[in-house]
């Protein structure tokens, strides 16, 4: 009986190992995309690197909103770097600037079927009917 629970549990870690090593492989792939992504937006506008130089922390952290809000403009060089014009430009409304690139939900009337429900998330569309 104990060789059998050391076994579960060494078959236990060996999983919980294969799954930390997957969610560091995704954290490592998508900061390395992140970085491609923001030199992108750097290298199509040289006037971005100015923003850059007057608040790079402020600069930095309105990037990750933008990408972390909305995925599709962040990876998109001219999208992205716009915003981020915006942003610096306004950086007392940054976070509202971002937020309102993500539509609300679309909530539909009801109609002789039931009622519908969905909603936007980047690129995404979700609908359910009721």
């Amino acid at each position: 009986m104990g060789k059998q629970m050391q076994g579960g549990a060494a078959v236990a870690l060996g999983g919980a190992a294969i799954a930390g090593i997957g969610v560091a492989a995704r954290k490592i792939s998508d900061a390395v995309a992140k970085r491609r992504e923001f030199r992108e937006m750097m290298d199509l506008d040289p006037e971005l690197a100015e923003h850059q130089a007057k608040d790079p922390r402020i600069f930095n952290a309105a990037y990750s909103s933008l990408r972390s809000i909305n995925p599709a403009f962040g990876r998109d060089p001219l999208v992205a770097g716009a915003h981020m014009k915006q942003f610096m430009d306004n950086p007392d409304t940054a976070g509202l600037m971002i937020a309102r690139t993500v539509r609300p939900p679309d909530v539909s009337r009801p109609d002789s079927s039931g009622f519908s429900v969905g909603f936007e998330a980047g690129p995404l569309q979700f609908k359910r009917g009721f």
